[in-house]
């Protein structure tokens, strides 16, 4: 989609769509964008990066860009990265809201998990034994979830086959 007032790169690009420029300072090939806007604009400061606000990764037009640290940029609204697609979930995969009371952070804080569901596995895991729940394939392949080591999974108690038996059977 063309923006009317995005600056479209009309030289070289990258891999990833970003227009690319020979910068003499670098002695080297850089994104144009970060170059325009260190001609134009002021020298980026160190630790941080240019966010595209209009999305457009070939615009070079300084007013559309903004230096921003990597987490900012990550998360920005418009963002495909999956850091921010999970970011944006207001639910878990169950269906429970993630609201303070309900979602629990990591330590390192990039993670959270819903509090509800938590409480769940805990809950199956200690009706258990704390032992894993397992799933077991019975002889025709057919999944039995949740064998939890009870008669409901009759191929589990049999024996394994003595070497030869087929033929002492014939022999009898």
């Amino acid at each position: 989609m063309r923006y009317p007032d995005c600056w479209y790169w009309d030289g070289a690009y990258g891999p990833k769509g970003y227009g690319r420029a020979w910068s003499d300072r670098l002695n080297d090939t850089t994104a144009a964008h970060r170059m325009v806007y260190e001609e134009l604009v002021e020298r980026i400061p160190p630790g941080l990066q240019l966010d595209h606000l209009c999305r457009v990764r070939s615009c070079v037009n300084p007013y559309h860009l903004r230096a921003v640290t990597a987490k900012e940029n990550l998360l920005a609204p418009g963002s495909k990265a999956w850091a921010a697609i999970n970011a944006s979930k207001t639910h878990c995969h169950a269906g429970h809201e993630f609201t303070v009371e309900n979602t629990y952070v990591t330590r390192d804080g990039l993670h959270r998990h819903c509090r509800a569901c938590r409480h769940e596995r805990r809950r199956k895991l200690s009706a258990h034994g704390n032992r894993p729940v397992l799933a077991a394939v019975d002889p025709l392949g057919a999944v039995d979830a949740a064998i939890t080591g009870s008669a409901s999974a009759a191929f589990l108690s049999i024996d394994p086959p003595e070497k030869n038996a087929h033929k002492s059977q014939r022999n009898k």
